[in-house]
C-alpha cells in the first residue's frame, strides 16, 4: 500500500503556506499528495454560476492550484486533483470510505483554523469532524 496525504480545501481560496507544507511532508515521507477540492454545490438565486461550476470543476479547480501543481513536480512529488461537489462533511466521509488510506490530512482552504475561538466554538465542518477521521490531521498557521 502506497502512502498517501491527502490536502483538503472547501472553496478555490488556496493558501500557499498549506500547499507548500503538503509538498514538503510528502517529500519527507516518500508520499503521494491528493489535493480534494470540496466545493458545496449550491442551487437557488445564483443558477448560473451554479451551471458554470458544473460545466468543469476539474479545470477550473487546476486553474487555482496550477503553479502549487508545478511546485510538486519540481520537487518529485507525485500528486492527483480531485473535485467533489456537495455537502463538504458528507463528500469528505464518502471519499474517506473508498479504498485509499491516508497519513495525513492537511487543512489547506480559506478560513484559518488555528484561530481558538473557532476552535472552541467548532464553528467549521472540518473542527466538528477531525476527531472521527482515522489520520491525523493537520492545520497549518495562515500568515496574515
Amino acid at each position: 500500500m502506497s502512502r498517501k496525504i491527502m490536502l483538503l480545501f472547501d472553496s478555490l481560496s488556496v493558501h500557499g503556506e498549506a500547499v507548500q507544507y503538503s509538498i514538503e511532508l510528502a517529500k519527507r515521507m516518500d508520499s503521494s499528495l491528493v489535493l480534494l477540492m470540496l466545493l458545496p454545490f449550491e442551487s437557488g438565486e445564483n443558477t448560473s454560476a451554479g451551471s458554470d461550476w458544473l460545466k468543469d470543476p476539474e479545470a477550473r479547480v487546476h486553474d487555482a492550484l496550477v503553479r502549487h501543481i508545478e511546485a510538486a513536480k519540481k520537487v518529485g512529488v507525485s500528486l492527483e486533483t480531485l473535485v467533489k461537489m456537495g455537502d463538504p462533511p458528507s463528500e469528505l466521509m464518502k471519499f474517506l470510505a473508498g479504498p485509499s488510506t491516508f497519513q495525513t490530512i492537511v487543512w489547506g482552504g480559506e478560513q484559518d483554523l488555528t484561530n481558538k475561538k473557532v476552535r472552541q466554538k467548532k464553528a467549521h465542518w472540518l473542527v466538528k469532524m477531525k476527531d472521527i477521521l482515522d489520520c491525523p490531521v493537520v492545520i497549518p498557521s495562515m500568515k496574515s
